[in-house]
Parts: structure tokens; sequence; C-alpha cells
């Protein structure tokens, strides 16, 4: 090999080396940064620059729910909760606006910003859940009086109602964005 080769395939080592060093932190259908769907709990660093500084367990006992949650902290404050299953991560709750999508869709968003960039409504057996965006269930919001009215039909009958912008009160924003691989399929 000449050393022009040899230099080639050094910077192109260089080059690979460092993309892929460089860690996407931004909110998708699976997590954010290391946090994701999946993942071994344990295998989570303890604290990831600029997203968390430290993981609190917290073991929940309920009547339909026993384990442990690891909640990520950043400067005191919760921007999410990690639900375990067999030690690994089945279901992150976001709570922090500090968490968005590279475009810049998170809890900072209105519903009505979200409904305009093809949120739709997202009901379960249990009724009204949130929107369903991008394989992310944002969640709750103020209903209207008539926006709460549907939201117990949903429940009482088993249909799936459509929301709109006039169900939910003006400015509302989402309190909690749900992360699972039943939202994303």
């Amino acid at each position: 090999m000449t050393i022009r080769t040899l230099a080639v395939i050094a910077i192109s080592l260089i080059i690979g080396t460092s993309c892929a060093t460089v860690e996407d932190n931004s909110l998708k259908a699976d997590g954010f940064g290391p946090v994701r769907l999946g993942v071994v709990i344990k295998n989570l660093p303890k604290s990831s620059e600029g997203l968390y500084d430290q993981i609190e367990p917290e073991r929940i006992e309920a009547f339909d729910y026993e384990g442990t949650e690891y909640h990520l902290v950043f400067n005191g404050e919760r921007i999410a909760t990690l639900i375990e299953n067999e030690g690994k991560i089945h279901a992150i709750e976001i709570l922090s606006d500090k968490i968005q999508t590279k475009d810049g869709f998170g809890l900072n968003k209105t519903v009505s910003q979200l409904l305009a960039a093809g949120a739709e409504s997202y009901c379960d057996n249990y009724g009204f859940e949130g929107l369903l965006f991008r394989g992310m269930l944002f969640s709750y919001m103020e209903l209207t009086p008539s926006g709460q009215k549907k939201a117990d039909g949903a429940y009482l009958d088993g249909t799936d109602p459509l929301f709109t912008e006039s169900d939910f009160k003006p400015g509302t924003h989402p309190t909690q964005i749900t992360l699972a691989k039943w939202y994303a399929e």
C-alpha cells in the first residue's frame, strides 16, 4: 500500500469513529440518547452529559403493579421515569419538555400543534388515553366538557372516537409522553 492509501484509510477511520461516538439524544419512539426500550437497566450509564445526572430507583407496590421504577434526574428535576420488566426498560414516561424530537416536538407543544402535525386520538380498553404521534403517546391534557363527554362515551361503549381541537381546552399541553413498543407498532 502506498502512503496515500494508508492516509485515506486512517482519515476514514478517524472520521467514522468520531461520527459513531456522537450520540443522538433526540426523542424517538424507542427512546432518547442511551435510554432505549429493551435496554438492560443495569447497563445504562449512571449519567449522560446534558440529559440526566443521576438515576433514582423507587420500589413500587400497588394493587396492580409491583416492581422498581427508575427516575432520570437532571439538575434536581425528574425528567423521565423508566418502567422495568425483567431487568429491561419496558416503557419510558417523559416528564420534561427538555426531551424533544429533532424537529422540536415534546411537552412544549400544544394539542393544536400536535393535531396540525398529524397526531391522532388514541383510545384503549380504559377509554381515551391521549394523542398518538410518531409512535409516542402524548397524554394528560385538559379536555373541555364536551371532550370529556366524548372520552367517557368511548370508555362506556368501547368506541374509538376522533378527538378534535375543540375537545381540548385552548392552549393545553400534554404533561407526559409514554414510549412503549405497542404504541410504535
